[in-house]
């Protein structure tokens, strides 16, 4: 799952709370994404255990727990690193 050279960057005074939210609202948001840049998305519910489903965008892959719950900032920014993608690429 290597996203090449892209580098990360955190905008400061960004509001956290604008991008982060319930976890159904984060996939609702990289489908989007990945409809408008032509990348296949899928949610896997039943790969995950209990509550946990695999959220792929491309060849790309993360967990994503509980759809239900807030994510917190630490979680966002963690999945998003994993799908190749940044805080940018919602804007």
């Amino acid at each position: 799952m290597a996203c090449g050279l892209r580098l990360f960057s955190q905008q400061r005074g960004s509001s956290v709370a604008r991008r982060t939210g319930e976890r159904s609202e984060f996939v609702r948001r990289v489908q989007a994404l990945g409809k408008a840049r032509g990348v296949e998305v899928r949610w896997v519910a039943h790969r995950g255990k209990g509550s946990h489903g695999l959220l792929y965008y491309g060849s790309d892959m993360t967990t994503v727990r509980n759809l239900k719950d807030e994510v917190d900032k630490r979680a966002y920014h963690k999945m998003l690193k994993q799908l190749c993608l940044s805080g940018e690429d919602f804007e």
